[in-house]
């Protein structure tokens, strides 16, 4: 099927109505000059995810992934320090070229963890079933007995 202009807007509407919704009890939006150091100071308990995206409507993947980063957050903030950067518009990150390097993001949306203040992923695109993914990650590499 495909959608008129009109089922068009109303879609990408919903989208953002859905992002905007993210649990303000479980992700913490913050800026994203203080990265690093919020970074050092959030993941020495737990890992810390951090969730690069956009509310922008030219960010589609942005708009449906927010929705899934809040959904996991639910589910994981016993395991997880969960915080989020929102860039408006959505393509004002270019601006930002060394964290771009230094976070390895390759577009938005992106989600990174930090553990102990170290960068230890980083993965660009939508992630589907964003919790069974963080929970074997935590399982398979953090919490991985040592041999």
């Amino acid at each position: 099927m495909k959608l008129n202009n009109v089922s068009h807007i109303f879609v990408i509407s919903l989208l953002s109505i859905i992002a905007s919704s993210v649990s303000a009890d479980t992700i913490e939006t913050i800026n994203i000059n203080d990265i690093e150091s919020y970074a050092n100071s959030h993941s020495n308990d737990k890992p810390l995810i951090i969730h690069l995206s956009s509310n922008d409507r030219g960010c589609g993947p942005c708009l449906i992934d927010n929705g899934g980063i809040s959904e996991a957050a639910d589910d994981l903030s016993k395991q997880y320090n969960i915080a989020a950067v929102y860039f408006q518009p959505w393509g004002s990150i270019s601006k930002h070229k060394e964290l771009i390097k230094k976070l390895e993001i390759r577009g938005l949306p992106t989600t990174v963890i930090f553990h102990k203040g170290k960068l230890i992923a980083s993965q660009s695109g939508m992630i589907k079933n964003k919790t069974k993914v963080f929970k074997k990650f935590l399982k398979d590499t953090i919490n991985k007995p040592k041999k």
